[in-house]
């Protein structure tokens, strides 16, 4: 099936229905307002990371822990709107009730890397993912309007690890490179109301992937990207062909990582709000937006070092040490419906560690460790998603301080009735409480793309 641009002719069309639609979002706020004044950019709604259950008792509740919840969404095959159909019964303190919706960001696969006819590097959306863009209005819009934050996934490519690809991948971009298609990435953000990205480095075939990596060539030329003496020993002997391997992957994880980077930096903005507030102290705010990053530890993704390189981190010449994860929501492990070992063994999020040159041990609270498929075919029971759910909570005398809880492959209602009681097999332990589904929710069609 042949794939589409970025951009097409109906484009300009949502990009207005959007302006319109914020306009409008912010008109009702804004007469929703109290006479003291609100801000109503900050009023627009989010939903808010859901409270560890077994961080809730004292004394432990001294120090709580939450945790996002995230979902999948193959366009494919699956409706994204389903996921707002989801949620938590809270209960304010005169007794009536509100909903909270379950998941807190939803990603839609996906965009991946190519070639255009010039050589240059190019994002691509699939079939399904841009018709759900242009009929954002349908698609979206109510996504976000709840409060959840709508992420589009980018990979590598569309090829195999066994296919040879096209050269190009999240881990082989150079910064030229990556300067030729960044301006795509704004327009997703600008013209559709996306709130972030996931970068998923599978899909661009072994061309992609190291030793091919070493005979890289600087974009349009034939000069070598990487100097002969990144592979050679402090006597100029040639290393071994695992070593040089192992340099490949490093160099493909820093160059992913520089590109989140530049990605996160170049969609950040800082707007002036002009408010009454009371004073004049604090009549003029600035609220600054950084987009949600995700990525998948699979390839180049699990080479990824703790510290970046400072050319585009903006507090690199203030002494400050620039972190990774500062700037991503979680590091998703690619493993489904397992976590890898046993109580008190779970899977840790390994990354480089220039300063003890060696691969180094990261915070839970950076990691989402595993993904959950709930597809009807392919999920485990609720028996198994309960045990799997309390490893994933620890105990009340040990807490696990996962940060991310990372589900894919929503059924509807009518494939699954059940689809609420099972998600509460993981609700339950992790949260302490029960997925409730709207009546007559969870049902919407895929798209006819």
């Amino acid at each position: 099936m042949k794939s589409n641009t970025l951009l097409k002719h109906n484009a300009p069309r949502a990009l207005t229905a959007l302006a319109l639609g914020i306009a409008g979002l912010v008109l009702a706020l804004a007469c929703q307002m109290p006479e003291t004044g609100i801000n109503p950019i900050g009023a627009i709604p989010g939903v808010p990371r859901k409270q560890l259950a077994t961080t809730m008792v004292p004394p432990h509740d001294r120090n709580p822990h939450f945790v996002w919840t995230a979902l999948h969404v193959d366009v494919e095959r699956y409706n994204p709107l389903n996921a707002k159909d989801f949620f938590f019964e809270g209960r304010h303190p005169d007794g009536s009730t509100y909903q909270i919706p379950f998941f807190e960001h939803v990603i839609l696969g996906y965009a991946y890397l190519d070639r255009d006819a010039r050589g240059y590097a190019a994002l691509r959306l699939t079939p399904s993912l841009q018709y759900v863009l242009d009929n954002s209005r349908t698609y979206i819009w109510p996504l976000t309007l709840s409060g959840i934050k709508v992420l589009i996934e980018v990979r590598s490519g569309r090829f195999a690890d066994t296919e040879e690809g096209r050269g190009i991948g999240l881990g082989t971009l150079d910064m030229p490179a990556v300067n030729q298609f960044i301006h795509q990435f704004s327009v997703l953000v600008d013209r559709f109301g996306i709130d972030g990205f996931e970068f998923n480095d599978i899909g661009g075939g072994y061309r992609s992937l190291p030793p091919h990596t070493q005979h890289l060539t600087r974009f349009g030329s034939d000069q070598p990207m990487y100097p002969p003496e990144m592979f050679q020993d402090d006597d100029g002997n040639e290393l071994s062909p695992e070593e040089i391997k192992e340099i490949l992957w490093m160099e493909g994880g820093q160059n992913l990582t520089d590109m989140m980077i530049y990605v996160n930096e170049h969609l950040r903005f800082r707007q002036r709000v002009v408010a009454d507030f009371g004073s004049a102290g604090n009549d003029n705010n600035y609220i600054e937006t950084v987009r949600t990053l995700l990525v998948r530890n699979t390839n180049h993704g699990g080479r990824m070092p703790t510290m970046v390189r400072p050319a585009f981190t903006p507090d690199a010449y203030t002494g400050a040490t620039p972190y990774v994860l500062q700037n991503l929501v979680a590091v998703v492990n690619d493993a489904r419906n397992e976590m890898i070992g046993t109580a008190p063994n779970f899977p840790f999020l390994m990354m480089w560690d220039s300063v003890r040159l060696q691969m180094m041990s990261q915070p839970l609270g950076d990691f989402a460790p595993l993904v959950i498929d709930l597809s009807v075919r392919d999920r485990m029971s609720a028996t198994e998603a309960g045990a799997l759910a309390r490893l994933f909570a620890g105990t009340f005398q040990i807490p696990n301080r996962f940060g991310t809880l990372y589900l894919s492959n929503l059924p509807t209602s009518e494939e699954d009735p059940d689809i609420a009681e099972f998600l509460s097999a993981f609700a339950v332990p992790i949260f302490a409480r029960n997925v409730r589904l709207h009546d007559g929710g969870g049902n919407h069609p895929r798209p006819q793309w």
